[in-house]
Parts: C-alpha cells; sequence; structure tokens
C-alpha cells in the first residue's frame, strides 16, 4: 500500500518540531537589524562568513548580533537573471510551506533569501567517508533516504517537482536533521500538466535518462535523481557520469535493460540495497511514485 515514509530515524527536534519558525516572519528584520537598506544589511556585532559563490549568487552565513546569539543563511542574487531566480525561490518555498525535511524559508525581499543554517551536505559528508575508506552504514543511510522521501513526497502532494534532487542538495543540521534545498529549478504543476518540456533542468549525473532527449514526467525524473543518490550513499560514489549512450558504463548495463544488481556485479560492488533495482529503471512508467517508496 503506498504510503508517506515520515522521517523518524533522524529523530530530533527541528525547527518545525520544536516551533521555532512560527516567529513572525516580518520581525526578522527589525530584531536583526537586515534588510532595511543594503548598507545596512548587517547588524552590529554580526559576523559573516561565505559559504559560496558565483558570478551571479552569493551565499553566507550570518551570525551573531547584539540582539543574541542567531545564524542564518542569506543568499543574494548580484545579476538582473539571479535575482529573478531568487524570486522565484522564494515564491516555491513559500508554496511549499513547513515540512521538516525541507529547508526553512526565514524570510525573503527584494534580491535576498534568509534560511535556517545548516551544517553540511550529503555529498561532503560521502565524500569525506570515502577519504577515510568508509562506506555510510546502512542504518543512517535508510534513515537520510527516509528523510529525503518525505521532503519529495510533501513536495509532490503539492505537485511540486524539485527538478535538482542531488547529495549536494540535501542538508544536513545537528542531531542529523535532513533538509532538502535550492529550490530554484523547482516548478509547481497544475493537475492537466503531466509534462515537463525542458531539457535543460537539473545536474548532468543526476537526471533520468528521458530527461536527456524528450518531454518527460517530472516526478519521475526526481525518483530516477534519488535512485542516484541512494546508489551513493550505498556505494561511496556515483553510478555513471551520466544516463545516456555517451557513457559506456551505463550504456553496457542499462541498454540491455538489466538493473543496478548487474551494474553492481560489473563493478564488483556489493548490492547493499536491493530496493534500487525498482527506482533506477530507465523506463519511467516503471517507476513507483515518490510517496509510494518505503524503506
Amino acid at each position: 500500500m503506498a504510503r508517506v515514509v515520515r522521517n523518524t530515524c533522524l529523530a530530533t527536534p527541528s525547527l518545525v518540531e520544536t516551533g521555532k519558525e512560527n516567529r513572525d516572519r516580518n520581525n526578522h528584520r527589525d530584531a536583526y537589524g537586515i534588510g532595511k537598506t543594503e548598507k545596512g544589511l548587517f547588524p552590529e556585532g554580526s559576523r559573516t562568513e561565505e559559504i559560496c559563490s558565483t558570478s551571479s549568487v552569493l551565499v553566507f552565513r550570518l551570525t551573531g548580533g547584539v540582539c543574541g546569539s542567531f545564524s542564518c543563511v542569506i543568499k543574494k542574487g548580484i545579476t538582473p537573471h539571479a535575482e529573478e531566480k531568487i524570486r522565484k525561490e522564494r515564491e516555491m518555498y513559500a508554496k511549499v510551506g513547513n515540512h521538516p525535511n525541507v529547508l526553512l524559508l526565514l524570510d525573503g525581499w527584494n534580491e535576498f533569501l534568509m534560511l535556517e543554517s545548516m551544517e553540511a551536505d550529503l555529498f561532503h559528508i560521502v565524500d569525506a567517508l570515502k577519504e577515510e575508506g568508509k562506506l555510510m552504514e546502512t542504518n543512517h543511510a535508510i534513515c537520510t533516504l527516509r528523510g529525503m522521501v518525505s521532503g519529495l513526497s510533501h513536495m509532490h502532494s503539492l505537485r511540486i517537482a524539485h527538478h535538482d534532487v542531488k547529495l549536494e542538495n540535501t542538508l544536513i543540521g545537528s542531531g542529523g536533521r535532513l533538509k532538502l534545498c535550492d529550490l530554484d529549478h523547482a516548478r509547481q504543476y497544475s493537475e492537466e500538466e503531466t509534462i515537463c518540456s525542458s531539457i535543460q533542468l537539473g545536474t548532468v549525473r543526476y537526471k533520468a535518462p528521458e530527461t536527456f532527449v524528450s518531454p518527460h514526467d517530472p516526478f519521475s525524473a526526481d525518483v530516477w535523481s534519488l535512485g542516484v543518490c541512494a546508489f551513493a550513499l550505498a556505494q561511496g560514489k556515483m553510478p555513471f557520469h551520466q544516463a545516456t549512450a555517451f557513457c559506456p558504463l551505463y550504456a553496457s548495463v542499462f541498454s540491455e535493460a538489466e538493473v543496478v544488481s548487474s551494474l553492481c556485479s560489473k563493478l564488483s560492488l556489493p548490492h547493499r540495497f536491493p530496493f534500487l533495482d525498482l527506482i533506477l529503471v530507465v523506463d519511467p512508467t516503471r517507476r513507483p511514485r515518490m510517496s509510494e517508496i518505503c524503506f
């Protein structure tokens, strides 16, 4: 029976569960001294730490301040195109609302997003374990995937496809709280819409095979991307560079309609998650819906 899996294994009180997000969002800028003018962006006594930046977006952590201890992440668009993407991302966060496994939007104005602060992303966690010659413990990996499924099932129930599910867009906070982030590619579809016509969305290593060549079901594509994440958690490496014939490993396994267990055998890897044979399926109509996935 299809059911939505709630994040029970990563069981520490999140901002959503403790109700901290219920403070009036309009008070954030006044309390923190943020956003009234660009010159007055940082409150007295605060500290900033750049997290990452591109030619169009700045992301930094803001901590401290005279009003008391706080920590948040500020995302700022610095080109007209990026500013528009920030506005659209803010709309997506607002539509998703408060959920234990989706990053919490604290505030947003003009070209800024204020988001809750987390500690690391899954990609760097998996990479750090790999450097130590380790894999994520199976129980921990399963609980992590349950959190991802919970957040994505919630989004899909609102007919919002993420379009860029990946380890880098899955954040871990204190006590193991898991949150999906980066909704700049997300889109809400009407009940009548079942197809995404764009082949530009997403990250190459995580994209479903059908998304490279044709209009596709965006929700089924999210399921494939989840499967790629699950493979990486289980094996400490990506299954292939891209799900196209240009990748010899992908072509040699999946062109014959074989399954992930065949891929693991070819790579001499243990097949730790048998359920991947049901998720990483080339035919999108044979994949389960996100709400049908349970571990």
